[in-house]
């Protein structure tokens, strides 16, 4: 019986979602016939503005060849990603330990931050190289911020009375970070993931603007050079359609973990 009524709760709340992603769909339909019609309408040359269909065009017939440069910025994104997200946590860490630390090393991270990333790109270029590195490294640079940050305030976030009774039962450092801290900081972690998914996609194509052999930034440089307008913003479709997996994929890690995590407290 308790079977039963779960999965009739369950349907029931499955069924918002649904109608949300089925009014989300016939929007952007709606919106691409929109687009589709007005160009033609107004009889948009096609290297100011290419029609829905033109786009949908060049990647159909160059499906293989798109893919092939979503693979190369994607595996730079996640790179990026990883390595930004393994050293912000370190970084994170370290300052959270460190009482006073916060207010000397968040200024750096801000300044840091502020510095534009179309001015770093070259400079990323010359010290790594135009291959993986550089690209990864400039992915990476955009990521660090965000997780470090949301990092700090994680850790920052247990209550006074839960720190009271780590002091309490002299409960051993590495034991209170991963009973009391952790919990408290893994939301804060999976958010400042969710926000450096598609920010790392950004840093890749940013790189490669500065010099590459591949990827979307050095498809979107070429076609520009040709006047390919369709070629461009097929380009930017995939972009945003590579942000947007990756940032489904990084949602549904987090559901994961935050699931198993709290099933197992």
């Amino acid at each position: 019986m308790n079977q039963q009524l779960s999965k009739g709760s369950n349907a029931r709340s499955l069924w918002p979602q649904g109608m949300n992603a089925l009014k989300v769909t016939l929007g952007i339909v709606g919106l691409i016939g929109l687009c589709e019609m007005v160009v033609r309408l107004l009889a948009v040359p096609a290297y100011i503005l290419p029609t829905p269909s033109a786009i949908a065009s060049v990647l159909v017939h160059n499906s293989s060849y798109y893919l092939h440069h979503v693979g190369v910025t994607t595996i730079e994104a996640v790179v990026g990603l990883l390595g930004a997200s393994v050293f912000g946590i370190i970084v994170a860490v370290c300052i959270s330990l460190k009482t006073g630390s916060e207010r000397l090393a968040l200024p750096l991270l801000v300044a840091i931050q502020a510095v534009p990333i179309v001015a770093l790109a070259p400079v990323m270029i010359l010290w790594f190289g135009p291959g993986l590195a550089s690209k990864a490294a400039m992915a990476g640079l955009l990521c660090f911020f965000p997780m470090a940050l949301n990092t700090i305030k994680g850790l920052r976030a247990v209550p006074p009375g839960a720190k009271d009774l780590i002091v309490i039962y002299d409960i051993p450092r590495f034991a209170a970070f991963r009973t009391v801290a952790l919990p408290y900081a893994l939301p804060f972690v999976m958010a400042g993931l969710r926000i450096s998914a598609s920010m790392a996609m950004i840093g890749a194509i940013v790189a490669e603007y500065a010099g590459a052999n591949g990827g979307l930034g050095y498809l979107i440089m070429q076609s520009t050079y040709r006047v390919d307008t369709p070629s461009v913003f097929a380009a930017i479709v995939m972009s945003a359609f590579a942000s947007w997996l990756f940032y489904g994929i990084i949602v549904i890690c987090e559901h994961t973990a935050l699931g198993r995590f709290t099933r197992g407290q």
